[in-house]
This record gives structure tokens, C-alpha cells and sequence, in this order.
């Protein structure tokens, strides 16, 4: 079932609020996160980490095709270091795009904080570690 989202005059009594900078929505930790125990919360950040490090795999494999394309369209060939530097490049920007930017974003990241005990320290050293 699909949280709800509530109007900021809405009262949500007997739950802790969930608020974002969306202006007017609030969502419940109920509806957000349901019945699920401690372990199970902390246990769907590991997935989510994961679920990132396969797509950064997917990114890499999309930056290899990126540079058969420009390589093709420029029509002459790179050399190793012109291929590393473009790569190096098109990796750190496709994981900003893709991976840094939603693991940073202050939604999420209270969204986390407010559901897990340590889900916000695991997310931020993530997002450090992709960024560098």
C-alpha cells in the first residue's frame, strides 16, 4: 500500500510526522515504514546500498558505451589515457547525478534519520565514498 500524503492541518495523532520541504505534506513513519521491526529497517538500508552499488555498476557499463559512442561520432580513436580521463570524469558525474545527489537529498536523509538507528551514518559514508 502506497503512503498517503496528508495536508500539514491534518492531525496525525498516536504517530511521529515524517515532514518534508514539499510545502503542506505530511507522511506518517506508520505509513512509511508500516510494522516493520528495527532490524527490518536497518535491514532495507543494507538493500538500498546495495541496490546503489548495483547501479553503479550499470553507470560504468553505460560510461563504456558512452565512450565507443563519442569515439564513433568524433571518428577517430582514443587513447588509454584519453579513455581513462573521460571515464573518470563521466564517472564522477554520473554518480552525482545518480547516486550522491538522492542519498544526500535532506528529504531523504530525514527521512532516514527519523526510521533507522544507524541508517543515516551508513548513507552518509556512502555517499562519501561514491563522491570521492
Amino acid at each position: 500500500m502506497e503512503p498517503r500524503a496528508r495536508s500539514a492541518q491534518d492531525r496525525v495523532d498516536g504517530c511521529n510526522a515524517i515532514t518534508t520541504t514539499e510545502p503542506g505534506i505530511v507522511v506518517t513513519e506508520n505509513e512509511v515504514a508500516g510494522e516493520l521491526t528495527t532490524d527490518d529497517r536497518e535491514h532495507a538500508i543494507e538493500q538500498l546500498l546495495e541496490l546503489g552499488g548495483a547501479i553503479d555498476g550499470l553507470l560504468a557499463q553505460q560510461i563504456e558505451l558512452d565512450i565507443d559512442a563519442l569515439q564513433q561520432a568524433s571518428g577517430r580513436p582514443f587513447v588509454d589515457g584519453e579513455r581513462d580521463e573521460i571515464r573518470t570524469h563521466q564517472r564522477r558525474a554520473y554518480r552525482w547525478t545518480f547516486l550522491v545527489s538522492w542519498l544526500q537529498h535532506p528529504n531523504f536523509a530525514r527521512i532516514v534519520e527519523q526510521l533507522t538507528d544507524g541508517g543515516s551514518r551508513k548513507i552518509a559514508s556512502a555517499a562519501r565514498a561514491v563522491a570521492a
